[in-house]
Parts: C-alpha cells; sequence; structure tokens
C-alpha cells in the first residue's frame, strides 16, 4: 500500500471495507454449528450429539487449542462441545478482524497516498529529503478530481476504523502508566487512532496551498461512502470533545481542538456551538495556564474565544479572534 496511488487505495479500501463487514456477520451468526456452509468454509464435522469435530491444521483448530481443553483428542482432530465451539468461533473472528484492521490501519497512515509533499509541490518538481515517505505528485495531477479522490479514502478509512468498534473490549488490558486505570487501554488507543485521522482529514479539507483544493470546492454528493462516514466522523469528534481523560500537557491537543471544533462546525454550526463551550475538552483546557492570559483582573480562555470566531454568526466574533490570537 506504500507506494499505492490514491485511486488503487480507494480501490482497495473498497474492498477491504466489504471483508470486514462480510467477516462479521459470519463471525455473529447465531448458532454456527448448524450453518452448513459455515461449517464446510471452516472444516466443521458433526460428532455425536451436541458435539463437533475440529480437523488438526484448519483456523477453528489452531485458534482454540491454546484457550479451551479440547475433548478427546487423537488423529482426527479434537472434539469441542457446541456450547464452546459457539463462542470460540465468534471470539476467533472477531480477533481475527482486529488484527487485520489494525494491520490496515497502520499501513494506511504509512501510504503516501495519504501524504502528498508539500516542498514537491512548492518548489515545482524538486525534493531535497533522501528517500521521501510523502508522495510526490506533477501540478497536472492536482485536480478537482484528485480533491475529490483524497476525501474520499479518508472517508473510506473512517469507515474501516470504525470495525474496531465492533470488536469487544477485553477489560484485562488496563492503562499501566496512566492515573486512570480503570479505562481500557484499547478504548485509549481508538481515541488516538480518531485524533489521526481527523487531524489528516482536516489538512486534506484546508490544506496550505490551494493547489491541493480546498473546503469550499468539495462536492459531498459525489463520494459514495459519504451519508455513512459522515454520521461517524461527528460521532468521533463528540467522543473527543467529551472524553473526560485528556492529558492536560499533550502538545497537541489544542490542534485537535481546533481542528475537531472545525469539522464539527460543518455539520451543525449553530446547536454545536453551545454543546462545545460546555465540553470538558473546553472546561479541560482552562486549567492550562499555556492557553490563558491575564488582562486585567479577568482571565482570557484561548478555546472559547477561538470557537466563537470561527463561529463567524455572533457579534463578538471579531473581538473573540484577536483576543485568541493575543494568547498565542
Amino acid at each position: 500500500m506504500y507506494g499505492m496511488t490514491s485511486q488503487d487505495v480507494s480501490g482497495f479500501l473498497k474492498d477491504f471495507l466489504l471483508f470486514c463487514r462480510t467477516l462479521y456477520r459470519i463471525a455473529v451468526t447465531p448458532n454456527p454449528c448448524q450453518d452448513e456452509n459455515i461449517c464446510k468454509l471452516f472444516s466443521i464435522m458433526p460428532s455425536g450429539k451436541n458435539y463437533f469435530l475440529l480437523p488438526p491444521g484448519t483456523f477453528l483448530y489452531n485458534e482454540l487449542a491454546g484457550t479451551l481443553a479440547l475433548l478427546v483428542p487423537n488423529e482426527h482432530g479434537a472434539v469441542i462441545s457446541e456450547w464452546d465451539l459457539s463462542q470460540g468461533f465468534k471470539r476467533s473472528l472477531l480477533n481475527r478482524l482486529k488484527a487485520r484492521i489494525t494491520g490496515e490501519n497502520d499501513a494506511c497512515k504509512q501510504a503516501r497516498a495519504f501524504n502528498p509533499c508539500l516542498p514537491f509541490i512548492i518548489n515545482n518538481g524538486h525534493c531535497n529529503r533522501k528517500s521521501c515517505p510523502n508522495e510526490h505528485l506533477g501540478t497536472a495531477s492536482l485536480g478537482q478530481n484528485w480533491f475529490q479522490l483524497r476525501i474520499r479514502i479518508h472517508l473510506q478509512q473512517i469507515l474501516v476504523i470504525q470495525g474496531l468498534r465492533m470488536v469487544p473490549i477485553n477489560p484485562n488490558e488496563r492503562v499501566k502508566q496512566y492515573r486512570y486505570a480503570s479505562y481500557c487501554y484499547f478504548f485509549l488507543l481508538l481515541l488516538i487512532t480518531y485524533r489521526h485521522w481527523i487531524s489528516s482529514l482536516f489538512d486534506s479539507l484546508f490544506p496550505p496551498l490551494l493547489r491541493l483544493g480546498h473546503f469550499a470546492n468539495l462536492d459531498i454528493t459525489t463520494i459514495p461512502e459519504a451519508p455513512k462516514a459522515l454520521p461517524i466522523l461527528e460521532s468521533y469528534c463528540k467522543e473527543i470533545l467529551f472524553w473526560r481523560q485528556h492529558i492536560t500537557r499533550d502538545p497537541k491537543l489544542l490542534t485537535t481542538a481546533y481542528q475537531v471544533v472545525r469539522i464539527v462546525f460543518y455539520f451543525n454550526r449553530l446547536q454545536a456551538l453551545p454543546s462545545i463551550i460546555r465540553s470538558p475538552l473546553s472546561d479541560l483546557l482552562r486549567t492550562v495556564p499555556e492557553y490563558s492570559r491575564k488582562e486585567g483582573s479577568n482571565f482570557n480562555f484561548i478555546l472559547p474565544r477561538l470557537v466563537y470566531a470561527l463561529a463567524g454568526n455572533q457579534i463578538q466574533g471579531i473581538d473573540c479572534g484577536i483576543l485568541s490570537l493575543k494568547c498565542v
């Protein structure tokens, strides 16, 4: 995936989404042992009443051998009860789904199609970085179609990582390096993943160069995945705003807040404004001295001022924009 073009990445993500949905539907089959197609696919053979035989070398045999006490092992495999097989079947396939999505997500983070090289574009085809990991694109290829395709692969990837929410969280995976040990480490990893792709999508919607496109030129109706991806994107933004365990010394926290606010305003500017101001993330940033400025006996907090300035529908919008710049 590293050297694939945006068109190739989009095609791959379309097929990968189909794979994830199919694997999930099979994993949550109510009674897989009674489904003839599933039994044929996974080599599940009946062996007496409410017991089944798993031949050695098969996927389920390898997955369940280390977690369940298989009954009556012999040269033909191992016999397991219907209940244990049904539970192990679901757990094994969901773990496989999680592993595939995690691997795909890591590969997409490194894919050049998601990371165009800005020096190469600015300098008209020259990049002094040795073994540049970013994509080198000529000016002729930076058209409206490329911009639409770049937004599409981000929305496709947002649909992919949504699959991680389908996998049950292991309660034994605790956070030892954080003071809130009761929260699952896996959920914190989800927030990190959300922040990465929200940041990448923000850079695509609001690039530093007009040659890379602009949010105002986006035609969201031409993206087939948009109706499903946009509500999920909105939910990710809300989770970041209302997550109460952010680290105050996170150097990218204010940047994330700014990016989330810009994207949330895309969905519903009027209703989003009060909830953002009262969000736990806004309250948290008020406690960080670097994000406030004392003016006389009052404190000027940067995030509320920045939010009102970005909203653009308040009388005090210009004043808030000036005050937020003073905090920088």
